[in-house]
């Protein structure tokens, strides 16, 4: 399908500047992706055929690290950085 310059006059342009955010993300999610390669190809040299077993076994670690940042997080701080009511008190 044809358009005819009366049409292609009235379509705006999609924009095309790159602004601070997306700069940002474009840096972060090219650094991430080349150091998930990278961990990938040396898991697989030092793991062989365990590495999906390897994966598995760090992110459960990861999840337990995660839960007790979770847990943390919900007590509120003081003014000198100590729980106000840590679990353990």
């Amino acid at each position: 399908m044809t358009t005819s310059g009366a049409d292609r006059s009235s379509v705006r342009p999609a924009g095309r500047s790159v602004g601070t955010v997306s700069a940002t993300a474009i840096g972060v999610g090219g650094m991430m992706g080349a150091g998930l390669y990278t961990l990938v190809g040396l898991a697989a040299t030092t793991a062989g055929v365990w590495v999906p077993l390897s994966f598995l076994v760090a992110a459960i670690v990861a999840l337990f690290s995660v839960y007790s940042y979770a847990r943390l997080g919900r007590f509120p701080r003081s003014r000198r950085g100590r729980c106000r009511r840590c679990p353990a008190e």
